[in-house]
């Protein structure tokens, strides 16, 4: 039975001590750029996802936050914590938030929420286009509060034996 070849038989070719220098420094600029990147690769990743949760450090958590997102709050509670959490300041984001958890009630949005959503949300949203326009809908808060009656349930919220009539007299309107 043939013996396996010790594991000094076996070398690819000569020991880096006997290879010559500019080779040597080829391999070694190869080993540093590659370790460059590889550091930049993980300090990408920390960026991006590492303050998910709100706590700086790359976490299992973050990582779910980043792909699946926060189910634990509404999502406008999740943008307010994530990505717009330095588009207000934590006073105006915990009160908004807290308005959110209590049922975002019509009078609270009326005397307080929104002047600070109009103070910090409306200088982006309505103004560039491609995200949502917040100016857009409180203006329609405000015709929906001069109404005499509640404003038209969207579609989506219709009864499914409900039927859709096109006729002037049933067509409802904020006017």
């Amino acid at each position: 039975m043939d013996e396996m070849p010790s594991a000094t038989a076996r070398r690819w070719g000569p020991p880096l001590s006997q290879i010559d220098p500019a080779l040597r420094a080829l391999f070694t600029g190869y080993l540093i750029v590659i370790g460059i990147g590889l550091l930049m690769s993980f300090v990408q990743i920390l960026l991006t996802h590492g303050m998910a949760d709100g706590r700086f450090g790359l976490s299992v958590t973050d990582i779910v936050y980043s792909y699946y997102g926060n189910r634990e709050g509404s999502r406008l509670e999740a943008k307010l914590q994530g990505s717009m959490k330095l588009m207000a300041s934590t006073h105006d984001r915990a009160e908004i938030i807290k308005w959110v958890r209590a049922g975002s009630p019509r009078n609270e949005w009326d005397s307080h929420i929104r002047t600070v959503v109009t103070a910090n949300c409306t200088r982006c949203h309505g103004v560039i286009p491609g995200i949502p326009d917040y100016t857009r809908a409180m203006m329609e808060s405000s015709l929906w509060r001069r109404s005499t009656r509640a404003p038209p349930s969207p579609p989506w919220l219709a009864s499914p034996t409900s039927t859709c009539s096109a006729s002037p007299s049933s067509s409802s309107s904020y006017v």
